[in-house]
């Protein structure tokens, strides 16, 4: 039971490390691409503009080297893009509350909206696109 206990611990700290790095380096990536094109256009557009472009590469990389699928999936690519439409229309939702309502920097909100959807993110991925169950 302890062994069991151990090798769930173990796989689950590999696979939120790795979701983690990956992560970090595209939302930094992305972070760094939309506030480049926040000095020409405005915050909503400049999110429109980089998110899907992160999107794409960010699939490839939780797919095949997160959660370490073998093979590309149709249903597990649908299930992301429909997981990534509702995460940036919820970016879009809170960046406009906290820019346009509360008047926050539109630099610091993208910042906290980012840390508060990478942990929805991750549940969602873990749990329903590339079931990864506790076993």
């Amino acid at each position: 039971m302890e062994t069991k206990i151990k090798n769930i611990i173990a796989k689950n700290f590999f696979l939120l490390f790795r979701f983690g790095l990956s992560g970090l380096f595209f939302n930094l990536i992305g972070f760094i691409f939309y506030v480049y094109l926040s000095n020409y256009f405005n915050p909503i557009i400049s999110l429109l503009i980089s998110y899907p472009i992160i999107i794409i590469c960010y699939f490839y990389i939780q797919n095949f080297y997160v959660f370490t699928m073998q093979k590309l999936k149709i249903q597990n690519l649908i299930k992301f893009f429909l997981n990534s439409f509702f995460l940036l229309i919820s970016n879009i939702f809170l960046l406009f509350i906290t820019t346009e309502i509360f008047f926050f920097d539109h630099k610091v909100s993208q910042f906290l909206i980012m840390i508060f959807l990478i942990i929805i993110n991750f549940t969602v991925q873990k749990k329903i696109i590339f079931r990864q169950k506790n076993e």
